[in-house]
């Protein structure tokens, strides 16, 4: 009797263990389709968002030309005083409605982008630096095709919001950035020489939230580490249009 309940205490023992496992399998392949949904998401918001900057451009922004083609005309002819200073303002409208338009095609989708993910970043950079007197050094090893698909429009975004909270809280003189592409991924590191976060839990902001969102709906992961007068570093790996695609296959 006693081997008897020894063997049945085992096999209890080793069905709690299988089972166990099964249930964390599980739990792992679920995660996994979760991520790989919020990146077909993400990809399909980019498209959407390229479309509609795309038809922006070519309906707002050439009717928005062809008035100030039509005004320019008006204002080479003789007019009086009056009629010429409301051309005036007519024009000034116009080029307010043109920098607006500009913005909002920007913010759906980087024309920066269209150039290639470096040339971004080093447009981004050098506005930063000419804007804050803070000086940055950019470490490049993106040996892969340069696209401006949704991996590369997450990593600009991250870049962007990055370089705003150092602007605004990091006190730093120099930014350090390091940007790097595999077969499956593209990962940026943003380090700031700054005076750091305090030590304790990481206080979450609206920014800081918004980039996690951002980059788990493509799919990747975002790490931050601080130590108080050594300033923060920020990094984020989001999968390339070939590891989304090797994913997949393997869901």
């Amino acid at each position: 009797m006693p081997m008897q309940a020894s063997h049945v205490q085992l096999l209890s023992g080793s069905t709690l263990l299988l089972t166990t496992v099964l249930l964390l399998w599980r739990c792992y392949l679920l995660a996994m389709a979760v991520r790989s949904l919020r990146a077909q998401c993400e990809r399909a918001r980019q498209d959407e968002r390229r479309r509609i900057a795309a038809d922006i451009h070519d309906d707002l922004g050439q009717n928005l030309l062809t008035l100030k083609l039509d005004l320019a005309t008006l204002r080479r002819q003789p007019v009086r005083a009056d009629q010429a200073a409301h051309l005036e303002r007519m024009s000034a409208h116009i080029d307010v409605t043109s920098r607006s338009l500009r913005a909002i095609i920007n913010g759906l989708h980087p024309v920066a982008l269209e150039q290639g993910l470096r040339c971004a970043v080093e447009r981004q950079l050098h506005e930063f630096a000419r804007a804050n007197g803070i000086e940055f050094n950019l470490e490049d090893t993106c040996y892969h095709s340069d696209g401006a698909g949704p991996a590369e429009a997450t990593v600009l975004r991250v870049l962007q919001e990055s370089l705003s909270n150092i602007a605004r809280h990091a006190q730093a003189s120099e930014v350090r950035i390091a940007l790097a592409r595999d077969e499956n991924q593209l990962s940026l590191t943003v380090h700031d020489n700054g005076v750091g976060m305090p030590d304790g839990p990481v206080r979450r902001g609206l920014g800081l939230m918004g980039m996690e969102r951002r980059v788990a709906d493509a799919g990747g992961w975002l790490a931050l580490a601080s130590t108080p007068g050594h300033g923060t570093a920020l990094t984020v790996a989001v999968p390339n249009a070939r590891g989304f695609a090797q994913h997949q296959a393997c869901q």
